[in-house]
């Protein structure tokens, strides 16, 4: 028996028709009145028929929707080949050299968006006039988690680099901040201002790659200057670091059941550390005139991948997100929200950069602890 026929159809292309009663003709004066049975007969031949019409009509729109969905186990935007970030002391000497030249690169391309700067001067500015907003807000996160990718873009763009961003983890240096390998003169980024008083606390820098480097942006406003750091004393920094990213207290952060509390936890405490005690340039809304900012921050992102991981949700495999939109706001934040990049690139919704694998990103970490 074919389809049609199990379904009640007729075999054809038309539609199947109804059978009139008995007695009832095309000529209403010779027709005899159908009796009320014949006339529920009638009715529920078409209740029938309009039901099954719906039906298919529903499983057909259904369907077509559904081809253009994409599918919850394999996302149509999930990247197939993931970059790993790397530790900074995982890389060899050519690794890092590679990755050093590059940032140097970008301090010295000039900007298309005002002269008398750099790219790198353009990254300073984005943050400074519009990444502070996200600040003790829900945004911070995916935010600063696009900030970084932007700038790992620019290094591959304009100064061809073919390596991948790196992060330090600080929680390896928690014993003493300051001895860290990201500093050395040589295969790091140098160490603490020893020059010229220069902003906010700190001297020149005048060992290492970025020796007299010059930013352009300083606290918002266009105030050149010399990179500026003043590591604080000894004692403190040995200090401050126990108190926040040695491995035990970054474990308890981990712990956090809800987004927003886990952010503020990990902003207020871990993230603020290394601008408190590097001082400088480091320590105000212009920090990325450090390029250790981006390596820092690379290990803020990782830390929020790895609470990502750990707290899987139901309807929700990325941990949530909450809290206040902005800065000083009440409006509560909601993964569609946008993040503003003013111009300097396309603005993303929170929900893009969720997931580092979406596509729009595409990498992950090299560790889990």
């Amino acid at each position: 028996m074919d389809e049609s026929a199990k379904c009640g159809f007729l075999s054809g292309d038309r539609l199947p028709t109804i059978s009139a009663s008995p007695g009832l003709t095309d000529d209403p004066e010779d027709a005899n009145p159908p009796s009320k049975a014949a006339v529920r007969k009638q009715d529920r031949l078409w209740w029938i028929f309009l039901s099954i019409t719906a039906g298919v009509f529903f499983l057909s729109v259904v369907a077509f929707i559904l081809s253009f969905s994409p599918s919850s186990s394999v996302p149509s935007r999930l990247c197939k080949n993931p970059t790993v970030r790397r530790e900074w002391r995982t890389l060899d000497r050519s690794e890092k050299l590679a990755y050093i030249e590059a940032a140097r690169c970008l301090t010295e391309s000039p900007s298309t968006r005002r002269s008398e700067t750099t790219i790198h001067d353009d990254f300073v500015f984005l943050h400074s006039r519009i990444g502070n907003y996200s600040h003790n807000a829900a945004p911070f996160l995916p935010w600063h988690r696009y900030f970084i990718h932007l700038y790992e873009q620019a290094l591959h763009k304009h100064c061809n680099y073919s390596g991948v961003l790196p992060y330090w983890n600080w929680s390896l240096d928690w014993e003493d901040l300051s001895k860290s390998p990201v500093w050395d003169n040589e295969t790091g980024f140098g160490g603490s201002g020893s020059g010229a008083e220069s902003v906010a606390n700190g001297r020149c820098v005048l060992d290492g790659p970025f020796a007299g480097a010059q930013a352009a942006y300083y606290e918002g406003n266009y105030h050149p200057h010399c990179l500026s750091r003043g590591f604080l004393a000894d004692e403190v920094i040995r200090r401050v670091g126990r108190l926040t990213v040695q491995p035990a207290i970054l474990n308890r952060v981990f712990e956090e059941q809800d987004y927003y509390d886990f952010l503020l936890k990990v902003e207020q405490a871990s993230h603020l550390t290394i601008p408190y005690i590097v001082q400088g340039d480091f320590s105000k809304v212009t920090a990325p005139n450090d390029p250790v900012f981006f390596l820092h921050h690379g290990q803020v992102d990782r830390v929020w991948w790895i609470w990502q991981q750990r707290h899987h949700r139901d309807g929700n495999p990325l941990g949530g997100y909450d809290g206040i939109s902005r800065n000083n706001s009440t409006v509560s934040a909601h993964i569609t929200d946008m993040l503003d990049f003013d111009g300097f690139a396309s603005d993303v919704s929170v929900d893009d950069v969720m997931d580092t694998q979406t596509g729009i990103l595409c990498y992950q970490y090299d560790e889990l602890l």
